[in-house]
């Protein structure tokens, strides 16, 4: 075992298949975790490696681990590419994921990593490992082992990948689980894991496991603590935690509410799938009121009780009746109010008369339902139901500007058009007719998998927003930081792309013009036209390397490997946009939507990146179909740069 676990391990730098070990990362379930590269491939994989003085029946297990993960995919889930055999040792190879464990984000000292003093950035952390495990569930895989090492965040998008399945349980091959054995890490283990009751670990398991972790992230430390682990076994079982608000008043109570109720003792009392806890930390943080409850004192009685008993205070029932039934008339407005945004617009300098249509659109199909009549400016305290709204403001004689917005519940949002914004200038942008087109493509993940969607009129910039065009936008908005950083400008790049811009700036320059960013249904036609090409030149992926400006250079070439936004190029679509395939990746408005089971989850922290550009380092057979998305503070995507869009005016 020595020679095996030793940092001089003997296995860096043998070759074990197709891959080539190249520093040890850790231990994991039954096994050491190496980075090595695929050979065949050239690229990095995490590859695991069974520790071969293990037992026959890990052997098993750890060839199940493999089985289990091969048959996952998702987007927050590590994929296993390969399974193989090397001299004495088993392995496997799968994604590997640049970042940190949550275990180590949780012990503190890491730079770069997500700010999990954000309640929000918590929630949303979470709701991926939440959105995992149900589709793993739907698999018919048990994880049993959800703790802090096992939830790995990418350096580059902090999105979360859930890893190491090696306590999974499948439903065909839980043979070798047997009753008397505890399975899992003592502090996340649910209490049916503690009592080793095989027929009692379902998927709730996992749900358990997956509260204890969030009610650690939130409070700064685990539910159940003691001086021994027989001592904190025994409070799980036994035991109800203290309030997370307790340890950290600022947590809102709602999250609280969602930790707590996923980690109740009986499984009965927790979410029944792990999506309904996707769906609402969903609601949690678009501010919509979620369906989980608090546990409430005569709850927790009525577990302690062995048998029903028959109450006999007959009028003190009555009167507590009538009292809750009032409560429950009082509740159910505040809980309507509590779903309610705030929206105020303002006048715009200048205007004597200004009105605004606002219409609520569909955050998944990206339709815009029927709009509200036109209303009178200024607008004070509008209050309307959370969710994506479209504001557009006329003003007679001057103009009118468009705002993208998605109201969060109890929150206020202002908009004030300025007279510069309302003044827009559409003279280099295309217009789309209206009609009904085919979208995203099959190698997409749903719900962007070939959808046919009925879209409005719209216009759309011809070409990529220029650096010059950005300058003069930074020159009105001195707070806004400059992309290429603190060095002094050329005029060499005026009429070259933007890029390493946030999706928050990019929206504000395009409000600040008057327009906004184009969704993902839009660009999607605008880039490949009423055939729907798989490319916008058509559907041969032969012409990428005369056509468009795609994985040229890296790094600091960006000024002579990006071509000019209006230079000539065969990257064309049949409306005569330019460069949506190559040249800069590029935002669009669109709220990142997963598919877990057959229900739409959104993701609001992220929003959705399209095309390709000069550093793309992804397959490109792929086309039109690929996507990818990032949180809208993030500017070091690599190549996001962005294009305007307005609705069509008559």
């Amino acid at each position: 075992m020595a020679k095996y676990l030793e940092p001089t391990d003997r296995l860096i730098g043998q070759r074990m298949g197709d891959f080539e070990i190249e520093q040890r990362l850790g231990r994991g379930g039954m096994g050491v975790v190496y980075r090595a590269r695929q050979v065949g491939l050239d690229r990095l994989v995490a590859v695991k490696v069974l520790d071969p003085s293990l037992s026959p029946a890990s052997g098993e297990r750890f060839r199940r681990e493999a089985l289990a993960a091969s048959r996952l995919e998702h987007p927050n889930i590590a994929a296993v590419l390969a399974f193989g055999e090397h001299e004495e040792f088993s392995y496997y190879a799968m994604q590997f994921v640049d970042g940190w464990s949550l275990r180590q984000l949780l012990d503190g000292g890491i730079e770069g990593g997500p700010d999990l003093t954000g309640p929000k950035v918590v929630a949303h952390l979470f709701r991926e490992a939440a959105a995992a495990l149900a589709y793993t569930h739907e698999q018919g895989v048990i994880h049993r082992d959800v703790s802090p090492r096992n939830l790995l965040i990418d350096r580059r998008e902090h999105r979360l990948h859930v890893i190491d399945f090696g306590l999974a349980r499948i439903a065909s091959l839980d043979a070798i689980s047997r009753t008397g054995q505890a399975s899992g890490t003592p502090l996340y283990m649910s209490p049916e894991q503690i009592r080793a009751e095989r027929d009692q670990v379902d998927h709730r398991t996992d749900i358990y496991s997956l509260g204890v972790v969030l009610y650690e992230a939130l409070a700064g430390v685990p539910p159940f603590q003691g001086a021994s682990i027989e001592q904190i076994l025994y409070r799980i079982t036994h035991d109800h935690p203290r309030s997370i608000t307790a340890a950290a008043p600022s947590v809102p109570r709602d999250l609280e509410t969602i930790a707590m109720k996923a980690l109740r003792r009986e499984r009965e009392d927790r979410y029944e799938t792990a999506l309904e806890m996707c769906e609402d930390l969903d609601r949690f943080l678009v501010g919509a009121a979620i369906h989980a409850r608090p546990l409430r004192p005569w709850d927790r009685l009525g577990h302690q009780m062995k048998r029903p008993r028959t109450w006999k205070l007959v009028t003190p029932a009555l009167i507590l009746t009538a009292l809750v039934s009032g409560f429950c008339v009082s509740k159910t407005t505040t809980e309507t109010e509590t779903r309610k945004a705030t929206l105020n617009i303002g006048m715009p300098a200048g205007a004597d008369r200004a009105t605004v249509t606002i219409a609520k659109m569909d955050p998944v199909t990206e339709a815009v339902k029927r709009a509200d009549v036109d209303r009178a400016l200024p607008l004070a305290g509008l209050r309307l139901d959370a969710g994506l709204y479209r504001i557009v403001v006329h003003v007679a004689g001057l103009g009118s500007a468009e705002y993208d917005r998605m109201l969060e519940a109890q929150t206020s949002t202002t908009v004030t058009p300025t007279p510069f914004s309302l003044a827009r200038n559409d003279g280099d942008m295309v217009r789309i007719p209206a009609g009904v087109y085919r979208v995203g493509g099959r190698l997409g993940p749903a719900p962007y998998n070939g959808a046919t969607r009925e879209v409005a009129a719209f216009r759309i910039d011809r070409t990529e927003v220029s650096c010059a065009r950005y300058r003069r936008f930074l020159a009105a908005n001195r707070d806004v930081r400059p992309p290429w950083g603190s060095g002094p400008y050329s005029s060499n790049w005026d009429k070259k792309p933007v890029f390493g811009v946030s999706f928050d700036d990019a929206q504000r320059f395009a409000e600040w013009e008057g327009k906004r960013l184009p969704t993902w249904t839009e660009w999607q036609v605008a880039a490949r036209g009423p055939q729907s090409r798989l490319y916008p030149w058509g559907d041969e992926p032969g012409r990428i390397s005369e056509t468009a400006v795609v994985i040229r250079a890296r790094g600091s070439k960006w000024l002579t490997e990006t071509m000019e936004v209006d230079g000539q190029t065969g990257d064309v679509s049949a409306f005569g946009v330019r460069h949506m395939f190559g040249n800069v990746r590029e935002w669009t408005s669109s709220v990142w939507v997963d598919w877990v089971g057959q229900r739409p989850q959104l993701t609001p922290t992220r929003r959705i990146i399209q095309g390709f550009g000069w550093s793309s380092d992804l397959a490109i057979s792929t086309g039109l179909q690929d996507l990818t998305s990032a949180t809208p503070a993030q500017r070091q995507w690599r190549g996001a740069g962005f294009r305007c869009a307005t609705t069509d005016r008559p």
